[in-house]
């Protein structure tokens, strides 16, 4: 069960919470998120720390976009508590439009229906960073202009140090350009459009490094 929801800007999925009920006795599950057309983009298996809210980060934060209709969920024994709020719910740069369900074991939770059931998402417009505890976080990159000639016929552009794999933001004419859609990551330090830029255009990434 979960909930179908849409950003206002783009960025990353970096937690999902989820509630677990009295009584269930599972210890782990299955958390994820889909697109609407049931194309799963992260699954990740978390032990739940006692009932009540428990809150998963994810391994690698999900990027997402807004114009796109999103489904997060999670596996669960028994059916959460749930209300009915009026849809849609906005809060900030998120819209939710329903929750939904599957009577299935981890599956895309295809139906809909007009309740909330106790999942929430933690978004972050820009790279989070990565690290905490005593550790020393990683260095993020912001606005640094990749080398490589913009003129048409070039596609393949250089980071000037490497970075952490689906962490690259790329922004053209300062629109966030989508991955897999507009540009490929290549290597740890170089990526590739699938349009060449034209001459004339402007060109920057973000990144963290490993």
């Amino acid at each position: 069960m979960g909930v179908v929801f849409s950003v206002a800007l783009n960025g990353f999925i970096t937690q999902i919470s989820y509630y677990k009920t009295p009584g269930e006795t599972a210890t782990s599950r299955k958390i994820g998120v889909w697109k609407s057309d049931g194309t799963l983009l992260v699954s990740q298996t978390v032990t739940d720390t006692g009932f009540g809210w428990n809150t998963a980060t994810l391994t690698t934060p999900l990027e997402i976009f807004s114009g796109t209709t999103y489904y997060a969920g999670y596996e669960a024994a028994a059916e959460a508590g749930y209300s009915s709020p009026t849809f849609p719910v906005v809060l900030g740069p998120l819209t939710a439009t329903s929750g939904c369900y599957i009577y299935q074991p981890f599956t895309f939770p295809s139906n809909t229906y007009a309740a909330w059931y106790a999942v929430n998402i933690t978004f972050a417009t820009s790279l989070p960073p990565a690290g905490g505890g005593g550790g020393t976080a990683p260095t993020q990159v912001w606005g640094e202009t990749p080398s490589g000639a913009i003129n048409g016929t070039n596609m393949t552009f250089t980071t000037a140090t490497a970075y952490r794999a689906n962490l690259l933001g790329v922004y053209l004419n300062g629109l966030r350009q989508r991955r897999g859609a507009d540009y490929n990551e290549t290597s740890t330090t170089t990526f590739q459009f699938l349009t060449a830029p034209l001459s004339g255009d402007s060109l920057s990434v973000d990144y963290i490094q490993p």
